[in-house]
């Protein structure tokens, strides 16, 4: 026995020897596969999702007590794998290589507060100085070179304060500043320029509340003059790429223009976007845009603005590679690397591209570069590792479409829930497909009319008297055949149609619910079945149950509340005939709708006023028939309908306040006895 337990204890011993070697070859892999934070895109709806890591932390320099900084605002990369960093309460420039060794630094004896910097490509610095009011120009030695202070010009504004933060330089030298309480635009000035001061560029356009046109509206002149006036908020960093174009990012949660790409001119190329806190900018190999947020988070997005990632995130106490407390700074080395500043931590993150994020801008690459066949390679690739990557099948769609292959197009853009590009591709299918049909098209609708009408001479000639002529006239004599069918006539004419709900029992309860459940069917079925182009509904979205329940929930206050105002105001209308005058009143919305669900699955946004002016005309339709008959009906005119319709839209609206105050109590009631439950079967152990 003593024996069987010693070779057991010498097996276990040999398993643990042979496996912990293996378990420190294993774990680097499994630990350097995690980050501390997670990956997120945009869907085709508009939506964040997250995807697959899309950038690693691959080091992470936490600044030596040797170096010491105080309050660092600014980072660029310098040449020679540098990294000049603003360390702005040591009123200092310090220089660092990409292993995070001091290389040297740069002072000045007038530096007081150093917050912005930039570095030529040959090594020349320039450094924005907040409180002393001036840009200092260093060559690539270190030695100063020009100051810049407060332009004289009057064009610049007497009064107007000098205070850089930020600052970007082009080819020419030709510095662009952002100076603290100057809303006039980005500062620009040249050394080489009588009196420095170029001028003004790309303001910000001014922001108004919807009180303050309100106002504007209704005051008179001498109100306005003691308005104060609104002030543009002033940009809150800035960088410059290779073109001579200018990115600015603007810290105001109002806007909806944060990032900006400006051209020579000061017009905005990017659409309206939305960034957080953002603190600094930066432009990478691909002209790809970075903007890090001051909270921690980084965005990216391409030259066009298309958004592409948000990762990173807060450091709330973890000391984690890539958790951001307070971002400051970015920049982009020749590889792709990025390069961030955290000012309250003193440290600098380098995050890495995955083999997914090369793949994806090597892609972008040949894409903006007119290699269209050449990038579909990469874009399928792209897809291979993250099939739910919509930005993926956006840029394979549009170089299907570069290639006039535009049936695969139309499948990428479908797949990429990118309605204008599927749009055009479609548009560009149907025109073939109508070229290639449109003789046995029109010989399909001639034969259809010559058939019909050969069918209605027979049916008159022959048919008429015989058994199954008979049959179907007995048929449409049936009583609820007939009511039915009056939602025609009444569709027509309402007002003599309102005559005959109400005095010649032309319609049923039947026949009033059985349009009903035909009005919610299309209701339904047109939600689902819109053509993608035109739908509002995203993919795997089914809510059935809730669908229907808007619909009756809806039509019940409709009806009901309609009743009775008409019931205090004299009106002679009874319930059932309401009921069956709104029912028979959606006859228009039932035939007119069906036609818009076919055309919508057959015509592009070129054509979509056809949808637009059929709404139009079901809307009016049905409206013109609620109203005449509820005239006919009460015996209103005019004045006593449109009383009747702002009282039934009050009572609803009250009737809509009271029910969600009963639903928030009764909510708050509810989630009160499930704690109440909880603490007594905590403290006395029921279940």
């Amino acid at each position: 026995m003593k024996n069987i337990r010693n070779q057991f204890l010498l097996s276990i011993s040999l398993v643990v020897m042979l496996f912990f070697p293996l378990l420190d070859l294993v774990m680097p892999v499994l630990v350097g596969a995690e980050t501390a934070y997670r990956t997120y895109t945009q869907n085709g709806y508009d939506q964040y999702v997250e995807t697959q890591t899309g950038y690693e932390p691959v080091e992470s320099f936490t600044i030596t007590e040797s170096l010491s900084f105080r309050n660092p605002s600014d980072l660029k990369i310098g040449p020679n794998e540098t990294l000049y960093i603003a360390d702005t309460n040591n009123r200092r420039i310090v220089i660092m290589d990409f292993e995070g060794e001091f290389v040297s630094e740069i002072t000045h004896d007038q530096f007081a507060t150093p917050t912005g910097l930039f570095v030529t490509g040959e090594g020349k610095l320039f450094v924005a100085d907040d409180t002393a009011q001036k840009i200092f120009v260093f060559d690539a030695n270190g030695n100063e070179e020009h100051v810049f202070e407060k332009p004289e010009a009057p064009s610049y504004g007497m009064n107007t304060p000098f205070y850089p933060l930020k600052l970007a330089v082009d080819d020419r030298e030709n510095v662009y500043a952002i100076s603290r309480g100057n809303n006039n635009g980005i500062i620009m000035l040249n050394a080489q320029t009588e009196g420095e001061f170029l001028g003004y560029f790309a303001p910000n356009s001014t922001i108004e509340s919807l009180l303050t046109r309100f106002r504007k509206l209704i005051f008179t002149d001498e109100q306005l003059d003691r308005m104060l006036d609104s002030a543009p908020n002033t940009a809150t960093n800035l960088t410059i790429d290779d073109r001579g174009l200018i990115y600015t990012v603007t810290a105001n949660e109002s806007i909806n223009d944060v990032l900006k790409k400006l051209n020579m001119g000061g017009l905005n190329l990017l659409d309206s976007n939305y960034i957080p806190y953002p603190s600094s900018v930066a432009v990478g190999n691909y002209e790809n845009i970075y903007v890090l947020a001051e909270n921690g988070y980084i965005y990216e997005f391409t030259s066009e603005g298309e958004f592409l990632f948000l990762f990173a995130g807060p450091d709330v106490g973890y000391q984690r590679a890539g958790l951001i407390s307070r971002g400051v700074g970015i920049d982009v080395d020749d590889e792709g690397n990025i390069y961030t500043l955290d000012q309250l931590n003193n440290k600098i993150d380098v995050f890495k591209p995955t083999e997914f994020t090369n793949t994806l801008h090597h892609a972008l690459d040949l894409y903006q570069n007119g290699r269209y066949s050449e990038s579909k390679e990469y874009w399928d690739e792209i897809i291979k590792m993250n099939a739910q990557f919509d930005f993926a099948y956006l840029g394979l769609g549009e170089a299907y479409f570069r290639d006039e292959d535009f049936e695969n197009a139309m499948t990428s853009f479908r797949n990429a829930k990118n309605t204008f590009g599927y749009s055009d591709s479609y548009w560009e299918v149907r025109n073939v497909w109508l070229r290639e049909n449109i003789i046995l098209m029109i010989f399909v609708l001639i034969l259809i009319y010559v058939l019909y009408r050969l069918y209605r001479w027979l049916y008159d000639k022959y048919l008429k008297d015989t058994p199954v002529g008979k049959g179907y006239r007995r048929f449409k004599d049936l009583k609820l055949v007939r009511e039915l069918s009056f939602v025609g006539y009444f569709s027509k004419h309402p007002i003599d149609g309102a005559y005959g709900i109400q005095y010649e029992r032309k319609t049923s309860n039947l026949s009033t619910l059985i349009i009903y459940l035909f009005a919610i069917l299309t209701f339904v079925v047109n939600k689902y079945y819109t053509g993608f182009i035109f739908t509002t509904v995203q993919d795997g979205q089914y809510t059935l149950v809730q669908d229907i329940l808007i619909f009756v929930v809806v039509s019940f206050f409709v009806i009901v509340f309609t009743y009775l105002i008409t019931t205090i105001t004299e009106g002679e209308a009874t319930f059932r005939q309401t009921v069956h005058a709104f029912v028979y009143s959606l006859g228009p919305y039932i035939t007119i709708q069906w036609v818009l669900l076919i055309l919508s699955n057959l015509i592009t946004l070129n054509e979509q006023f056809i949808l637009q002016f059929g709404t139009v005309i079901m809307i009016t339709w049905v409206v013109v028939l609620i109203v005449a008959s509820l005239i006919e009906l009460n015996g209103y005119n005019m004045r006593e309908i449109i009383r009747t319709f702002f009282l039934t839209v009050f009572a609803i609206f009250i009737a809509a306040i009271v029910i969600f105050v009963l639903y928030v109590l009764f909510n708050q009631l509810w989630n009160f006895i499930e704690s109440l439950y909880s603490e007594v079967v905590r403290r006395f152990g029921f279940s």
